[in-house]
């Protein structure tokens, strides 16, 4: 099988009209197939396969790897054409190269449809009980862009079997109204992933201005709120991620900790 780099997936895909998620889903589904033929969940092992090599599962502890799932970018009916059978069948696609992969859990993130999530989900309990995260994406008012409510979500996924629940992709000071509402629901961990700040466009590129202080300046208000896995999304960089870890601990890592 030729190797393809990660350049070579996403160069062609981000090249199509932006404005379309579901052009974009179906782009990426008919690269795989033309790229692997019937299996294109081995363009997923092919990018993945390096990264798991590190993990738990592959003589190591330093580091836990997880398989990243985001939104198709499909909608059932009426806001879109999909069948939920299609959303499955998807991430199902994913699920089968991540697996093959050796991730040691999986990450169903920025979810902004209950759909989604739901079937990200049953993709993956359907061959695995490797934990699963799934994070959200919502506004101040705790709903998605489909109107999916934050606590509606978590209600009906940890009655699915997933491991644990949170946000993700808006800053921390956005999040904690959202947080303290899912504690009062929660029967897993919550997560918090909040980005560094908003972006804004210099230069024709995306810049976060949230210092690294800043960015971990809400754990201790997030702590509060029942939050117990903490980690970064947008603009966040290994600096973000060390000042968190030292608002977490105050330094380095207790030893054997993965948290």
């Amino acid at each position: 099988m030729k190797t393809y780099g990660l350049r070579d997936i996403i160069g062609p895909i981000m090249v199509g009209p932006s404005s379309s998620h579901t052009a974009g889903a179906l782009a990426l589904a008919s690269m795989a197939r033309k790229l692997f033929g019937e299996q294109p969940e081995r363009a997923v092992f092919t990018l993945y396969g390096s990264f798991a090599a590190t993990g738990s599962g592959h003589g190591t502890d330093k580091a836990l790897v997880a398989g990243d799932m985001a939104p198709t970018g499909l909608f059932l009916p009426p806001l879109g054409d999909a069948s939920f059978q299609q959303l499955v069948d998807a991430y199902a696609q994913q699920v089968a190269g991540l697996e093959a992969a050796g991730v040691d859990l999986y990450v169903i993130e920025t979810m902004i449809s209950l759909s989604d999530a739901r079937a990200a989900a049953l993709a993956v309990r359907a061959v695995t009980d490797k934990p699963i995260f799934v994070t959200f994406a919502c506004d101040g008012n705790g709903r998605s862009i489909s109107g999916t409510d934050v606590t509606a979500a978590l209600t009906a996924l940890q009655d699915m079997g997933i491991d644990a629940f949170g946000l993700n992709c808006s800053t921390g000071a956005q999040m904690l109204p959202q947080l303290r509402r899912l504690r009062a629901y929660a029967r897993v961990p919550l997560i918090a992933k909040p980005s560094a700040g908003l972006p804004v466009m210099v230069d024709g590129r995306a810049v976060y201005d949230c210092s690294p202080e800043v960015f971990a300046a809400c754990v201790p208000a997030m702590l509060d709120s029942g939050v117990m896995i903490f980690g970064g999304c947008c603009g966040t960089t290994a600096a973000h991620i060390a000042a968190l870890r030292r608002a977490l601990y105050g330094g380095e890592l207790p030893e054997g900790s993965r948290r």
